[in-house]
């Protein structure tokens, strides 16, 4: 026997539009979740990444930062540039991604030990300081202790115990400075132009982040410290592994120093969207961008023993710094 089954076309194309309809929805709807959820992972350590960069730059931007702590007594922070004032404490991610290699980047990677600080005079303790509002953000945290103001993004209850910044470093006069996105750099203007290799990204450490930790190195120098700024490229050739090369350098520079406890990841970070966006001060008459701590944690499972030890570091940092040049960091 043979069964025939008699459809109506029209009944049939018609069904078949409402499958697709409804594919298509639930397709996007999956998309949108998914774009929401790796914002949320993003935003550990970024409150918004630049919109002009990759999407694969946005996912390395959230990959562990703190992969770069090296299991020991080591008082690891990132200082940051052109952000609110807030301290933000973040859990660990693994992202990697990959960028296309410059001919730029390799053309200027010759001259990276060419750059060149200007000295500026010390900027005296009494001046007063005044946070400027204009093109800034509302102040974003849920934490406080005493003066300082923290944006807990992590699942740990911060008590008192955790705050306390009762901590000492035995080895105050060493210090490492290094990037594990040198080629961060800044906008131009017609008086300070660069060729990029990238959005917001330049090889010429003149005009990179490196620029910034060259004029902290003099200054703690002039104060007589001793630093070593590694200006290595970690974000070349690929801006994927930026973290594990920088990992690789740290362990490196310590082997030689093994009495550093004192170690920074100068970055410059990403502000979104908002062109007209500056959080920035007036020391005396001076205006300078605010800074920021991002402390890490072992939260994604990764281990980190001694976050809390940076953490009270960190608001040590603040706290003296609040005292100085309130609202500063």
């Amino acid at each position: 026997m043979i069964n025939f089954a008699v459809i109506n076309l029209k009944t049939l194309i018609k069904n078949m539009l409402k499958l697709g309809f409804i594919i298509a929805f639930v397709i996007g709807v999956m998309n949108i979740f998914e774009i929401i959820s790796f914002n949320f992972k993003n935003f550990n350590y970024f409150e918004v990444l630049k919109k002009s960069l990759s999407f694969e730059e946005k996912k390395e931007a959230s990959k562990d930062f703190f992969k770069t702590a090296i299991v020991k007594e080591i008082a690891i922070t990132e200082i940051k540039a052109e952000k609110p004032k807030e301290k933000r404490l973040v859990p660990n991610e693994i992202e990697e991604n990959k960028q296309e290699e410059s001919q730029e980047v390799k053309e200027n990677i010759e001259s990276k030990e060419t750059i060149s600080t200007s000295s500026n005079e010390e900027i005296p303790l009494s001046l007063p300081t005044k946070v400027i509002e204009t093109n800034n953000l509302a102040e974003n945290y849920n934490t406080t202790y005493k003066t300082v103001k923290i944006k807990n993004e992590t699942k740990f209850n911060l008590t008192e115990d955790i705050l306390t910044p009762n901590i000492e470093i035995k080895d105050k006069k060493n210090v490492i400075i290094f990037h594990t996105h040198t080629c961060e750099s800044y906008t131009q203007t017609s008086e300070n132009s660069y060729t990029p290799s990238g959005n917001y990204r330049t090889t010429d450490l003149n005009y990179s982040v490196a620029r910034v930790g060259s004029v902290l190195e003099e200054s703690l120098t002039n104060k007589g410290f001793n630093v070593i700024h590694d200006m290595n490229y970690h974000d070349y050739p690929a801006y994927n592994g930026s973290y594990d090369r920088s990992f690789n350098t740290v362990k490196n520079l310590l082997s030689k120093a093994p009495s550093t406890q004192l170690v920074i990841d100068l970055h410059r970070d990403a502000i979104g969207s908002m062109s007209n966006y500056a959080p920035s001060v007036k020391i005396g008459d001076e205006v300078v961008s605010q800074v920021m701590f991002v402390i890490g944690t072992n939260g994604g499972g990764l281990e980190h023993p001694n976050w809390q030890n940076n953490l009270k570091f960190a608001i040590k940092v603040q706290e003296k710094a609040n005292e100085m040049y309130p609202r500063f960091i």
